[in-house]
């Protein structure tokens, strides 16, 4: 929804329009196109964000009505019956009387348009009636991560990639971070969350994967950015690196990685196009080569995690039967979250490795795509990748007994039942566990 956004609308556009112009066109698809109203919606709540943020900033006290109604479609986690919800009440206030008092057909028409919604949103209030309440749930801990959020994680990560080190001029070292920041970002997280989940060096990324990365992606690797280069970039960021683990790379790493190879290749283009080989010391030509080689050639021809990461929490683990299942099952919880202490990565994975006869693999997968951007006081930046806090822990119980198989449980096609009758397996057989080592 965020890259359709910004492949829609520009970042300096007005706000008020983008989300008008949204409104103007969602309900002109048809039943067939569910998965662009999907999209526009999710670009609305970008919008939206986005205005409220600005607004905040600005120090405005009183939001105007357009705001408030902002607010209201920010706030909607985007489930499917919140979402019409939202928009026939929308359609419905945007309806006037009809001038033309004398003309009864159009009148006609307007009042049953009026009775149509209203029959809308109270049958769709109805079948929300049992929907997810975050704020009353078992992952009433979890929150969303705002904008300043990412700023701040971001702060963080970026403290360990230093860019005046290898080109960048002192003068537009801000503009390359907002770049990232504003632009490619998240998404860069999710593209090293999906390798970096799969890699037997997690949290870091081993260089065999890096370079099976490079490789499988169309149009990152050719006559003007080779194999060579990209030992080069590797061998430059492991030289100044804080960490010196061995054929491996963190997430700042592999962001400095992907800086140096884009600014490699827009070298050797210039040198292609009669230039001299080096890259311009022109700063819209350096922040250029960023914009060109992130947005056209590497982000959109590799894998990212948002699927998986977002989706899957919002359809299957946010839900009534999940959090029910781990309320009634706090006692077992808590003592394991006594046992496992700050939920150490080989501690948590040699529990469920014996508890559940897990495949390791599999555990640090769950364990991975339970991680938030949100760094408890008690651990520092790179120690947060290996440690789950107690809402993360609910997650990964969640995650990882979608993988667990149970014998004697059919695989419904109702996937959310099926994950709390897994999920209830899980807890069951690590409270043998328990039992078992305390005997």
């Amino acid at each position: 929804g965020k890259a359709f956004y910004r492949t829609l609308f520009p970042i300096s556009e007005n706000f008020d329009d983008i989300i008008r112009r949204i409104d103007e066109l969602i309900p002109l698809l048809g039943p067939d196109q569910n998965f662009l109203r999907r999209l526009l919606l999710e670009s609305r709540e970008t919008a939206a964000l986005r205005k409220v943020t600005h607004e905040k900033v600005r120090g405005m006290v009183q939001a105007p009505r357009e705001a408030q109604e902002s607010i209201d479609a920010a706030n909607l986690s985007f489930d499917p019956v919140e979402s019409k919800v939202f928009h026939a009440q929308s359609m419905l206030s945007s309806i006037r009387p009809n001038a033309n008092e004398g003309n009864e057909d159009d009148n006609r028409m307007e009042e049953e348009s009026k009775l149509s919604l209203l029959d809308e949103i109270t049958n769709l209030k109805k079948s929300s009636a049992g929907a997810f309440d975050l704020v009353h749930s078992a992952f009433r801990e979890w929150r969303v991560p705002s904008e300043v959020d990412f700023v701040l994680f971001f702060e963080a990560e970026m403290s360990n990639v230093a860019l005046a080190d290898f080109i960048f001029p002192t003068s537009i070292i801000p503009n390359v971070k907002e770049i990232l920041l504003q632009r490619y970002y998240i998404e860069i997280l999710h593209v090293f969350l999906y390798y970096q989940s799969k890699s037997s060096t997690y949290p870091l990324l081993s260089f065999a994967d890096l370079v099976a990365l490079l490789k499988s992606a169309k149009r990152v690797l050719d006559r003007n950015l080779t194999n060579v280069d990209v030992d080069k970039a590797y061998l430059e960021t492991k030289s100044r690196a804080k960490t010196k683990q061995q054929n491996a790379v963190n997430r700042a790493e592999f962001i400095e990685i992907l800086l140096r190879l884009a600014l490699r290749k827009h070298s050797r283009l210039a040198e292609g196009q009669g230039g001299s080989g080096r890259a311009s010391p022109k700063s819209k030509a350096l922040l250029g080569s960023i914009e060109s080689f992130l947005a056209a050639e590497f982000l959109p021809n590799v894998r990212n995690a948002d699927a998986k990461y977002n989706e899957f929490r919002r359809d299957y683990i946010h839900t009534p039967l999940v959090s029910e299942v781990l309320e009634s099952h706090q006692d077992i919880i808590g003592v394991l979250l006594a046992k496992l202490g700050t939920c150490e990565l080989n501690d948590v994975a040699s529990f469920f490795e014996s508890a559940a006869f897990c495949e390791r693999s599999l555990i640090i997968k769950a364990f991975a795509y339970s991680k938030t951007v949100f760094v408890p006081e008690t651990l520092t930046f790179e120690k947060h990748f290996t440690h789950l806090t107690p809402s993360e822990f609910r997650e990964f119980l969640a995650r990882l007994s979608a993988k667990v198989s149970v014998p004697g449980i059919d695989e419904s096609p109702d996937q959310q039942q099926l994950l709390s009758d897994k999920l209830i397996y899980l807890l069951e057989l690590s409270r043998a566990a328990l039992q078992n080592i305390q005997e």
